[in-house]
């Protein structure tokens, strides 16, 4: 993308993200002079909480030694990860537009500031710090690169296919029942496997694709947990060339 790959609007002023780190932490004290001590402060703290959130999450899968070592480790990184993002700018910035401007990336993350882990926003901001990148030919492209890889292996994807219950035979999820989507009819197939994984969510695994009387703690759970924020994007189409209205493929 270009090299200001990301442009925020707000009521009053306008400011450019560049790929740059240094340059980034140049224009913001340029832009808020008054913060410049607290804008190094900040881009620290997002290093360091970034850090420990990745290897805090890296550490579930590890030996408990490793993971009672890491957790005795660097406690300020830890206490800023897991403030709220919220927290963390009202007490380290004065500016309201500042601290708009640098929560600005929340939606990259899916929960407004006041109930967003600092460390969940500081892996945002340090991975986009060196500017943003996409899939030539589209982010289907990314999909099809997996489809190549999966079908080289032996594996099959199937477009169409509606997963509507997981089979239990014994006890046991032995595959699943679909339907299979053919112009405006269709068809219902059974698919069996040794190994049947759903990443639809535990409220839609539990509760809609197993038949009732299976795994009902399960369900019970899932159906009393929250459900996450649902986020829509709309997209516009345009007849010409976005270059003439002034953009050069950086987000708005």
């Amino acid at each position: 993308m270009p090299a200001n790959f990301d442009h925020f609007h707000y009521p009053g002023f306008d400011f450019a993200v560049p790929n740059d780190p240094a340059q980034y932490r140049q224009r913001l004290g340029e832009r808020f002079p008054s913060e410049r001590d607290a804008i190094a402060t900040y881009f620290r703290d997002v290093r360091g909480a970034a850090d420990w959130y990745g290897l805090e999450t890296w550490s579930w899968s590890a030996r408990a030694g490793v993971r009672a070592s890491l957790a005795a480790g660097r406690p300020r990184a830890r206490r800023l990860a897991l403030m709220t993002t919220g927290d963390y700018l009202n007490t380290h910035f004065r500016d309201p537009k500042l601290r708009a401007l640098l929560a600005s990336q929340w939606g990259d993350y899916g929960l407004p500031p006041a109930h967003s882990a600092f460390g969940s926003h500081a892996l945002i901001v340090h991975h986009y710090r060196h500017g943003a990148w996409f899939p030539v030919g589209g982010s289907e492209a990314l999909a099809e690169a997996a489809r190549e890889e999966i079908e080289a292996h032996g594996g099959s994807c199937r477009i169409n296919h509606e997963v509507t219950e997981v089979v239990i035979e014994n006890g046991r999820a032995v595959g699943v029942r679909a339907h299979v989507k053919v112009g405006r009819g269709g068809r219902d197939e059974v698919f069996r496997a040794p190994l049947v994984v759903s990443d639809a969510g535990a409220q839609t695994t539990y509760a809609s694709l197993l038949p009732d009387g299976v795994a009902d703690s399960m369900r019970a759970a899932a159906a009393a947990s929250e459900s996450s924020m649902t986020a829509l994007t709309p997209y516009q189409g345009l007849t010409g060339d976005p270059a003439r209205l002034g953009f050069q493929g950086e987000n708005h």
